[in-house]
């Protein structure tokens, strides 16, 4: 449910004023509250070997929409390979994200903090980060602790390959990290960086780390905006005519031959996106041979298709931009079980995976693990 900015200050502002007390000079533009449901959570028995070299990795589909993945909303065969994983694995499928914009929304992963606790907000009237909204850069800063650095204390070796320009090392991304690749993007159109060389460097690091302890960071951008590339992926959901209309926020009219068109694009580069990860699944069955293996996999965020007068992301916090899913999966097949369907936060996902690698979340993170019986409170997700 989400509510209006009024019903937010008349009914949920007293529990969350101390906290907001705390951030100076925050002008909250954009802020929505989910009450969290009570609810038996799933008996998960997941947990690694930290014996047998795990290898964990944690990958973000950037602007995949949980109703475009099949069975969590499309009825589209969208993601064919997303589907097996969330048949075999646990899944949470009543998360969100908590910011509609990449950078905040990334940052409050990492650090199991909302975004106006780890600071990088952002304004999308100025188009500008930070608590302070002067920033040009989302600076994710030294003091905040991330889940890279919490495993690399406990002896992993920490890879990244990420597509995305915002999440930058030198932006404070790389914290903890080993190794940070950042995959460039080809001038085609407004640019385009392809998922199959963010699956090269995973297969670099899973080669050469075979006998440590891993964790993979990989961000995947195919589903993003220029969608299907800019017209370059196989035409499989585009079959009529139309072109591509996307920006971010309020738009004109928008006839329905182009708005069914940039649908169509979208879901194309969905398709591709899955076929990246039915990849990267057949390797991790081949390293689950000689080590323990995690994948987890979610979205950052959504993007709009007119549900509410506007298009792709970082203006609004409706439900098409923040409902977002989190699969937990080993390639054993005795690792099935139910849906997690407790409203949840994508700060969740950290305290969930050190859980299941037997690590104890530090007290900086205010997320839960999703394997835990608690529930209660609330899931907030910001613009400022």
């Amino acid at each position: 449910m989400l509510w209006e900015l009024e019903d937010v200050v008349k009914y949920a502002w007293p529990r969350f004023r101390k906290t907001f007390a705390a951030v100076s000079a925050v002008a909250v533009i954009g802020l929505a509250v989910f009450q969290l449901v009570p609810a038996l959570a799933p008996r998960v028995h997941m947990r690694l070997d930290a014996q047998r070299h795990p290898l964990v990795v944690f990958v973000v589909i950037d602007a995949l929409r949980r109703d475009h993945v099949e069975t969590l909303g499309s009825e589209r065969a969208t993601t064919p390979d997303l589907a097996r994983l969330a048949r075999e694995g646990f899944v949470a499928s009543g998360m969100l994200a908590h910011s509609s914009q990449t950078a905040p929304s990334v940052a409050s992963m990492f650090t199991s903090t909302a975004p106006h606790a780890h600071g990088v907000q952002f304004d999308p009237g100025t188009r500008r980060f930070g608590n302070n909204g002067k920033s040009k850069a989302p600076v994710l800063a030294e003091s905040n602790l991330t889940l890279a650095e919490v495993l690399s204390s406990e002896g992993y070796f920490t890879a990244a390959a990420v597509a995305n320009p915002w999440l930058r090392e030198e932006f404070g991304f790389g914290q903890g990290f080993d190794q940070y690749v950042e995959i460039p993007c080809h001038k085609v159109g407004r640019g385009v960086c392809d998922g199959a060389r963010i699956n090269e460097e995973a297969s670099k690091v899973i080669r050469d780390h075979a006998g440590e302890k891993t964790f993979l960071y990989l961000h995947y951008l195919d589903v993003h905006n220029p969608y299907a590339h800019a017209g370059k992926l196989p035409q499989v959901f585009r079959n009529g005519p139309g072109r591509v209309v996307y920006r971010n926020g309020k738009i004109g009219e928008v006839s329905a031959k182009d708005l069914a068109y940039t649908i169509d694009a979208y879901d194309d580069g969905v398709l591709y996106t899955d076929s990246l990860i039915g990849q990267l699944v057949r390797e991790l069955e081949a390293a689950a041979a000689e080590r323990d293996v995690l994948l987890v996999i979610t979205s950052d965020h959504g993007d709009e298709f007119l549900e509410h007068g506007g298009l792709g992301h970082g203006s609004t916090l409706y439900p098409e931009l923040l409902e977002t899913f989190a699969i937990f999966w080993r390639p054993e097949s005795r690792m099935r079980h139910s849906r997690d369907q407790r409203l949840s936060g994508t700060i969740d996902i950290a305290p969930t995976l050190l859980d299941l690698v037997g690590i104890q979340k530090p007290k900086e993170m205010e997320g839960r693990s999703l394997l835990g019986s608690s529930s209660g409170g609330a899931v907030v997700a910001e613009l400022a």
